[in-house]
């Protein structure tokens, strides 16, 4: 998997952030320890704790999702799913992304210890209600709300 090239579209998708706007920048180092981390133990172990995919276009990283089972709320018995990140530039067909998070739900399915998967979309998604509407699209169902509040 192209490291730098899925750097460039985490980078590009940060700029549009309130973050971004409040002058947060990305830690290229954390960022680059997080993906390296990810993709390898995706690679050395499918099954593990993460999955990692992209989609290409013209041989190029376009599109990625990175996905983790953790601990339902960090302390359950069985594991919930969820996206790390899940992002594509506006180069790919617009059938990648949900083929993207089709593989990630299909991989959940596989681990006996995960009893399901949660995701969110938040404005670093180009359209949130776009990205809202592929999950329901995956039978994702609308649960809770985020809040937030700066300190």
């Amino acid at each position: 998997m192209d490291i730098p090239r899925i750097c460039e579209i985490l980078t590009e998708a940060h700029k549009s952030t309130i973050y971004a706007n409040q002058g947060h920048n990305i830690d290229q180092g954390r960022m680059k320890s997080v993906l390296i981390s990810a993709i390898q133990s995706h690679m050395f172990n499918p099954m593990g704790e993460f999955f990692a995919e992209v989609c290409e276009v013209d041989g190029a990283v376009e599109g990625f999702i990175i996905g983790i089972s953790v601990p339902v709320y960090l302390i359950g018995e069985k594991n919930q799913v969820s996206d790390l990140f899940w992002l594509a530039t506006d180069k790919v067909n617009p059938s990648e992304p949900i083929k993207l998070m089709k593989n990630m739900i299909d991989w959940a399915k596989k681990k006996p210890d995960v009893i399901e998967v949660r995701c969110g979309t938040t404005p670093i998604v180009q359209s949130p209600k776009l990205a809202g509407k592929m999950l329901k699209r995956l039978g994702l169902k609308p649960y809770g709300e985020f809040y937030r509040k700066e300190v």
